[in-house]
This record gives structure tokens, C-alpha cells and sequence, in this order.
């Protein structure tokens, strides 16, 4: 005849047993995640930035909270910033490229510019 402590170590041995396999469990299934994760980064997605010379966009002198707030309040520029808001880094460059072109790299525009590339900074897309 089995004692209480029989039945009492045989329920500590079960329970041990069921928790090393959940914690085995969520460990596989983590490291799964993990490698799932790491596979669908997008490649040389952070090289290809690198690549991009941001700042040669950027107005290197400081600027006035006043001038920038003017130039962000045109409505041409408020159109082409949602255009431009679901394309890749390297054709958002190209495209904040062709705005300064396109307006023979006046102050405005290069104020607009510098604010975008600042804004991306701010939101760690670019370094």
C-alpha cells in the first residue's frame, strides 16, 4: 500500500515533468520566431541606406523655426510628402532629389527637404 508521500512525490515528479515540457516548448516555438524574424529582414536593406548620402539634401546652416514652419505649409509639398510616404528609402531619396531639381534648389525647397530628412531622422529610419 502507497503512503501519502509516495503519492505526494509521484505529483511533484508528474508536475515537474509537464513544466520542463511547456518550457521546452515555448523555447522551441520562440527560437522558431526568432529565426522567422531574422529571415524576413529585408536584405542589405540598412546597406543600401548607408549608401544614400542623406545629408548632401539637408541645408547645412542652421534654421529658423519660422522659415521652416512657412515652407512645410505649402500645399504642393504637403501633396508630394504623401506621395512619397509609402515608397522605399532609396526612391524617397530620388524623389526628394528631383524636388530640388525641379525647383532649382531654391531656399524653400531646400528647406522643405531638410525638414523631411530631419523628420526621418527623428524616426530612426535614417541615420
Amino acid at each position: 500500500m502507497r503512503t501519502y508521500r509516495t503519492w505526494i512525490l509521484q505529483g511533484f515528479v508528474f508536475a515537474g515533468t509537464i513544466l520542463v515540457s511547456v518550457y521546452l516548448w515555448f523555447a522551441t516555438i520562440d527560437s522558431r520566431i526568432s529565426r522567422y524574424m531574422n529571415q524576413n529582414q529585408p536584405v542589405g536593406w540598412v546597406q543600401t541606406l548607408d549608401n544614400l548620402n542623406w545629408s548632401a539634401l539637408e541645408v547645412v546652416r542652421p534654421l529658423l523655426q519660422k522659415d521652416m514652419k512657412e515652407a512645410v505649409r505649402d500645399k504642393k509639398w504637403q501633396e508630394f510628402c504623401t506621395e512619397i510616404m509609402d515608397l522605399a528609402m532609396p526612391a524617397k531619396y530620388a524623389r526628394l532629389s528631383e524636388w530640388l531639381q525641379l525647383h532649382d534648389f531654391d531656399e524653400t525647397s531646400r528647406i522643405q527637404v531638410t525638414s523631411y530628412v530631419h523628420l526621418l531622422r527623428r524616426k530612426g529610419k535614417i541615420k
